[in-house]
């Protein structure tokens, strides 16, 4: 997981725009696997990045 924002404008309004989006890797190879949650689902007002782990 990681959490993205295009490089526009004020650095504080990217805030507005970020998304956490899904990564997957196999080998050397990293691959975006787009975004965690649909348009409209977000969890809250903002998406934010924490960790995730596989136990």
């Amino acid at each position: 997981m990681a959490l993205s924002a295009p490089a526009l404008g004020h650095p504080e309004e990217r805030h507005d725009l970020a998304r956490i989006r899904l990564l997957g890797r196999n080998g050397d190879q990293w691959t975006d696997l787009g975004n965690a949650f649909p348009d409209g689902v977000s969890p809250g007002s903002r998406e934010w990045s924490a960790h995730a782990t596989i136990s």
